[in-house]
């Protein structure tokens, strides 16, 4: 972990990217989950909450950690993040598949806001990434992206954790056309 609580790796100031988080995400659920160890889940929970609050109104986040709840920021600073930001479908997929996997062994207010907050990524964001073949390309960045196969791979993974989490048919169905 590190000393602002991340627990993914630091690259330095503003590379906390947040994809580094998500190994580390699944393995302490995954612990709690054999373990019985309320510190392991606690840690998850700490982080994905942060993950949460950062999320942006369209359903994106930005590639890296920010440290600040988008609610706080400044009107013109969110559209700025929409407008100037990495938003990519690979490095934030791969933290919303560890959120998918956390809503299950969470509990009441907490899973109520994974859930919308899943939901929010997979019925307002990623579907505008789905290519007519199925595939994704990986979001938002400076210069137009193409197919890429990791964040197909990441999206097929995370819609079908939908699919897991909801009984929803329509996040399966997207993730066996990826």
């Amino acid at each position: 972990r590190q000393s602002n609580g991340y627990l993914g790796d630091n690259y330095g100031p503003g590379e906390s990217f947040w994809y580094t988080a998500s190994m580390p995400l699944r393995t302490l659920i995954a612990a709690y989950q054999l373990l019985n160890r309320a510190d392991y889940l606690k840690a998850a929970f700490d982080q994905l909450d942060q993950f949460v609050d950062e999320q942006l109104p369209n359903g994106a986040w930005e590639a890296v950690l920010r440290g600040r709840a988008t609610r706080l920021l400044p009107r013109a600073e969110v559209q700025r993040i929409l407008r100037e930001e990495r938003l990519p479908m690979s490095d934030v997929g791969s933290v919303v598949s560890s959120l998918a996997v956390a809503i299950p062994v969470a509990n009441g207010a907490r899973q109520r806001r994974y859930t919308k907050s899943l939901r929010l990524f997979c019925d307002d964001w990623a579907p505008r990434f789905q290519r007519r073949n199925g595939a994704f390309d990986d979001g938002v960045w400076p210069q137009p992206t193409a197919i890429y196969t990791c964040a197909t791979a990441i999206e097929a993974a995370t819609f079908a954790l939908a699919y897991r989490v909801t009984g929803e048919a329509r996040y399966l169905d997207v993730s066996k056309r990826a």
